[in-house]
């Protein structure tokens, strides 16, 4: 899925439900468990946003690219970003 793409979807999710969020960050360990690399730069690519380092825009296209050939999670990302207030 394209940046592009994902950012519109974003740009229209619901409320974010935190239980979703448990389970969505659950379902990226287990999906990555034997690449540990990625799990934990999806973690770092969230902290740099919690933290203002990273806009909605660049986490959008990193989390694409890191995601790269898992549809699923590029999709079901868009429902699971808080919004920064």
């Amino acid at each position: 899925m394209k940046p592009q793409k994902m950012k519109r979807i974003y740009a229209n999710r619901p409320v974010v439900d935190y239980e979703y969020v448990a389970r969505y960050v659950m379902k990226v360990k287990t999906r990555f468990q034997h690449a540990g690399h990625v799990y934990s730069s999806f973690l770092d690519i969230l902290q740099m946003y919690r933290q203002k380092e990273k806009n909605l825009d660049e986490v959008i296209r990193e989390v694409a690219i890191l995601f790269q050939g898992h549809d699923d999670l590029i999709h079901e990302f868009a429902n699971f970003l808080p919004l920064r207030g």
